[in-house]
């Protein structure tokens, strides 16, 4: 049976394969060389969890959009993921770039959080 301060996501992690992710954390916004505003990240740190795409069945009922691709990641971390009236950190699995969308922050109940993720369409 699990408490809370468990911490389920470690107890699942023994038995199933935690997956590494590249963590990108936002740090602010810059000027680039053409006067444009462009996010900055910190140095990235990888980090380790359970990656899951979600289903394009649940989309619907989770009220997302058919023409994008979403994942959510649960992880022991304790970092805010988004920002008022910024930009996300991101987050990138397998070479596909994701941006944090949102947070179920579990953290202080229970050691984790879930972060849902939009992947970044390539730039080519």
């Amino acid at each position: 049976m699990s408490t809370p301060g468990g911490n389920l996501l470690n107890s699942a992690l023994r038995v199933i394969s935690p997956q590494p992710v590249e963590w990108h954390q936002f740090v602010g916004r810059s000027v680039n060389a053409i006067g444009l505003q462009v996010d900055t990240f910190a140095p990235v740190v990888e980090v380790y969890g359970s990656f899951q795409p979600i289903p394009t069945s649940a989309y619907a009922e989770l009220g997302l959009d058919f023409a994008r691709r979403y994942a959510d990641f649960f992880a022991s971390l304790n970092q805010k993921v988004l920002a008022r009236d910024v930009t996300g950190d991101e987050v990138v699995y397998l070479g596909k770039r994701f941006k944090c969308e949102s947070d179920d922050d579990w953290f202080s109940q229970d050691g984790w959080k879930e972060v849902k993720l939009v992947m970044i369409p390539d730039a080519g």
